[in-house]
């Protein structure tokens, strides 16, 4: 029978195999941590969403809480987020001015037209979306049956859009939550 030696070398990569199994282990163990973690805060923040009826979107500020519509009033059926520079550097948009769409209403004028969440209104009839001329003051001041021609950025790409205005029921719109 053979004496078994054990050189320094063998015990340096012995350890070197073990140090590389705890790391590889602990580096796991903390993805799959922030991982579990980070969806336990998503589906809390999700079911807190639903339960106070109001919106979830991710990466995009809260938007701004309109005023209910008064009934008869033309409505176009989005909710949308006003574009300052600073929201167009933040959420790195094309346009330093505009309207960003983060809620289309089920079976509304925008969405019988094909609006769709993430398109930026930048022009309703030829007239800019600006801080001074909002989307909601450039709808309102038209008629329900008007037919509105919105220039939208989508992907990148410009197009135009032919809306006929629908008349707002009163009061405020629930936008549905994705995935309802």
């Amino acid at each position: 029978m053979s004496e078994a030696r054990y050189t320094i070398w063998h015990l340096l990569i012995a350890l070197i195999v073990v140090g590389a199994i705890g790391v590889g282990a602990l580096a796991f163990g903390l993805f799959v941590g922030y991982q579990w973690g980070r969806a336990v805060g998503l589906a809390q923040a999700r079911a807190e969403a639903r339960q106070q009826s109001q919106p979830f979107f991710f990466d995009i500020p809260e938007p701004e809480r309109a005023p209910p519509v008064p009934a008869g009033q033309a409505f176009l059926g989005v909710q949308f987020q006003n574009i300052t520079p600073e929201v167009a550097e933040e959420q790195d948009l094309p346009v330093d001015e505009g309207a960003l769409i983060v809620g289309v209403i089920p079976g509304s004028p925008a969405d019988r037209a094909g609006l769709r969440e993430g398109d930026i209104i930048v022009a309703v009839d030829d007239q800019e979306v600006t801080a001074e001329h909002t989307l909601r003051d450039l709808i309102r001041a038209r008629r329900p049956g008007e037919r509105v021609r919105l220039r939208v950025l989508r992907d990148g790409e410009e197009t135009f859009i032919t809306v006929r205005l629908g008349a707002a029921q009163g009061g405020p719109v629930p936008i549905p939550l994705p995935g309802d």
